[in-house]
């Protein structure tokens, strides 16, 4: 008999009990996320505490950067003020926020063990990534210190509606001459040279067999370089707003402008952190999933359990969000990663990870942020394995089908026992989650008249009516899921083979 459930997503969020808010922040500054029509210089008199617009960091969204023009005085106080205003959706600090890499290892190895552990050669027997079957180019923005775009084993993606350089918005998305991606730190189109950065982008899509460096959990896939990974929070919400903007295009335009983005990578934090001190934040990463895109986060390179001590954003309240610990060649946490059975969701291969540097060189990096590009990359390897059923189900409904994405790479985690009781899934295997989005189909949004046969290996089923005396047969060969919202009309019948 087959296993048939109804699906409810609730995601039981639990703050640290124990959070500490040691984070610092720039005093004479708050980040602010007004309503939406508000006008920045308008409220700013109109508040009556001391405040004036300093930066725009979400056209979109309306959220700016303040400073305080009238000195530091009574400084809570007027933060509880501008709390209780009408036009204010989030007020908080603009805090202190830093990189979560380790010091490279002094040795260098020429062959790659991650690969191998994450079941990537059985996969790429399926896709080597790219492209999805509806002719989109699938991309990654990657959120680091920086990239070095010249890297000969790195493809990074290329906004074509923009021409560089001249000084003018042509396709007029907010950002003068993003061609080439954009730089939160002075807010151009100039992205500054970084290893950091071009480490990661190496793990996520370095190209394949091109008798060249490394091979990437993608052999082809877009990387949309994003510098903003540390520094202050202002400049990490700015970042997150430029992919918010472009994939929102993609998704308004039908892919005339924009960019494909399926997944971000994000390997800096605030250590400790209690959530509820960063509420845009951890906001950003919902307003994310509703377009379509999974945030995956590098937690801790600290051995803290999360969810007692705290961190941001790995412990951020969003069910878009997926938080990322160090998992070493042998399946065991390593020794400086975070971890946490509520708060971290999957373990990748982070320790002594072979990749790309500046100015064509390679070499090895360990941390949480080695890790966390393994996934981002694996999502983005699903995604070029689906059918174009799915594809179409995703751009009619991005955020519901994310949250089944999400749960698809969690389902095919491997289940380690050196894992267990630290993080909430398992250890990532690429091979499981690519094979299990090509054959789930996602039956959405019909309205079914006639005798109709859907198979697959799981079947999800959401928004569906079955009337007009029709037969409705759903043969899975493991589940099928009725997540909401289906009917069968009297006369009509569903059957579950």
């Amino acid at each position: 008999m087959k296993n048939i459930f109804f699906a409810v997503f609730l995601t039981l969020f639990i703050y640290p009990v124990n959070s500490q808010t040691s984070s610092s922040y720039i005093e004479n500054e708050l980040i602010i996320w007004l309503e939406t029509g508000v006008n920045a210089e308008e409220f700013a008199v109109s508040s009556s505490q001391g405040i004036i617009p300093k930066r725009l960091l979400s056209k979109r969204l309306n959220i700016w950067l303040f400073e305080f023009a009238e000195g530091l005085a009574q400084r809570g106080e007027r933060m509880n003020n501008l709390s209780l205003n009408n036009n204010v959706k989030y007020v908080q600090n603009n805090h202190d926020v830093t990189l979560r890499s380790i010091t490279p290892n002094d040795t260098y190895y020429s062959q790659q063990w991650a690969p191998a552990k994450i079941g990537l050669p059985d996969a790429w027997e399926f896709t080597t990534g790219g492209t999805s079957t509806d002719g989109d180019d699938i991309v990654v923005a990657i959120i680091d210190g920086g990239f070095y775009l010249n890297h000969e084993d790195l493809s990074f993606w290329k906004n074509t509606n923009e021409i560089p350089n001249n000084g003018i918005d042509d396709d007029n998305n907010g950002y003068v001459d993003d061609y080439d991606g954009w730089n939160a730190y002075n807010s151009t189109g100039n992205i500054p040279n970084n290893s950091h950065g071009t480490h990661v982008a190496g793990i996520v899509g370095a190209i394949g067999n091109n008798n060249k460096g490394v091979c990437g959990v993608n052999w082809n896939v877009g990387i949309l370089p994003v510098a903003g990974s540390s520094g202050n929070e202002a400049t990490v919400v700015e970042a997150y707003s430029y992919v918010l903007e472009m994939r929102t295009l993609y998704n308004e335009t039908n892919g005339q402008k924009g960019a494909f983005i399926v997944s971000t990578n994000s390997s800096f934090g605030v250590d400790m952190g209690n959530p509820a001190n960063f509420p845009i934040w951890c906001a950003m990463h919902d307003e994310l999933g509703s377009v379509g895109i999974l945030n995956c986060a590098a937690t801790a390179n600290a051995n803290w359990d999360i969810d007692q001590v705290g961190d941001v954003p790995t412990a951020c309240p969003s069910d878009f969000l997926i938080a990322v610990t160090n998992a070493t060649s042998s399946d065991n946490k390593y020794t400086n990663a975070g971890y946490g059975v509520i708060n971290i969701d999957i373990g990748a291969p982070g320790t002594t990870i072979y990749s790309t540097l500046p100015n064509n060189a390679y070499g090895n990096l360990t941390g949480t942020s080695m890790a966390t590009p393994q996934v981002a990359g694996a999502i983005a390897l699903m995604y070029a394995n689906m059918p174009q059923s799915s594809i179409q189900a995703y751009k009619n409904n991005p955020a519901s089908f994310s949250l089944l994405v999400r749960q698809l790479l969690f389902d095919g985690a491997d289940k380690i026992a050196s894992l267990d009781g630290l993080v909430n899934s398992g250890r990532l295997n690429a091979y499981n989650a690519v094979q299990k989005a090509q054959c789930t189909v996602y039956f959405t949004n019909q309205t079914v008249t006639a005798n109709t046969t859907i198979t697959g290996c799981n079947i999800y089923v959401q928004n569906v009516t079955v009337t007009g005396g029709a037969k409705l047969i759903l043969d899975a060969a493991g589940e099928v899921n009725i997540i909401s919202d289906f009917e069968v009309v009297l006369g009509s019948e569903l059957e579950i083979k």
